[in-house]
């Protein structure tokens, strides 16, 4: 569980540096990150 964790937060970190990738990265939720 403490993989996955981290690997969300790491997901989240890189989508929230790019933010158009977003779209092209493949989010586990489909949710609007809070800029």
């Amino acid at each position: 569980m403490q993989r996955a964790g981290s690997q969300a937060t790491a997901e989240a970190g890189k989508v929230t540096a790019l933010g158009d990738s977003v779209m092209i990265a493949p989010a586990p939720a489909p949710a609007p990150a809070p800029a």
